[in-house]
């Protein structure tokens, strides 16, 4: 949750904010009513050795972190498709069907 104070996590909030055309103060809030469900949720999946090792899997192999490294070029038309698609993904890991 420190993250959306950070240098890093504005650029996340100016970078939505913009995507969606909504407040920087309504995307902050949303974000941190979305944050905790889904930390909650990836603890909720790895309490089963299935799920830990999936979530495992998903994060070493699939998403090493770099994305954070240039936090403007995701919300580039260009990089926003994939951006969407692989977020998706994530999403439907991690919530299943619901």
């Amino acid at each position: 949750m420190n993250l959306l104070g950070s240098g890093l996590g504005k650029s996340l909030i100016k970078g939505l904010s913009s995507q969606t055309g909504q407040s920087k103060s309504k995307t902050t809030a949303l974000l941190n009513l979305a944050i905790p469900v889904m930390l909650q949720a990836m603890q909720r999946n790895s309490a089963t050795k299935e799920g830990a090792l999936g979530l495992l899997n998903t994060i070493t192999n699939k998403h090493d972190g770099s994305i954070l490294n240039n936090l403007n070029s995701i919300f580039s038309d260009s990089s926003l498709n994939a951006v969407e698609k692989d977020g998706g993904k994530i999403l439907g890991h991690v919530f299943g069907k619901r």
